[in-house]
């Protein structure tokens, strides 16, 4: 597994700490979205001027939306208990959305710098979304 989610879970209790003294103290919740606003900055910085990456869009959103997810799964990661950072014995929703969180963060980076051809990604895309559509039915206005 991510080895984020192995340290997520070797310091599951001081985070679990923090995150509700975010919710109950409103320095330590400025504090924290002072440290996410920063970490939305760097990696927006790193994704839109090192070479391999190429986002999908305005690097910043890009960085917001992968640090949101991450955020996200970090979160719902330590409050599982079911959630150790061995895989064989780890919650499988949670793998689930761990690998699918990996794949959406490839959206800032350069399918070559991974070994793909620009070709296959965009016969996976064909297949998810055919013809540029995802199936819904809703009307564009």
């Amino acid at each position: 597994m991510f080895p984020a989610l192995r340290a997520y879970t070797f310091h599951r209790d001081a985070l679990r700490v923090l995150d509700a003294a975010v919710g109950a103290d409103p320095t330590i919740a400025s504090e924290v979205e002072r440290l996410e606003e920063r970490d939305v900055e760097r990696y927006a910085s790193i994704i839109s001027t090192t070479a391999g990456y190429r986002p999908v869009g305005d690097s910043y959103r890009v960085s917001l939306l992968v640090n949101a997810m991450g955020d996200e799964l970090a979160r719902r990661w330590i409050c599982s208990e079911r959630c150790s950072g061995d895989p064989a014995v780890d919650d499988p929703e949670l793998q689930r959305l761990a690998r699918l969180f990996a794949l959406m963060c490839t959206a800032a980076l350069d399918p070559t710098s991974l070994g793909i051809s620009e070709s296959a990604i965009s016969e996976v895309m064909e297949r998810v979304a055919p013809n540029g559509h995802d199936g819904s039915a809703a009307t564009h206005v």
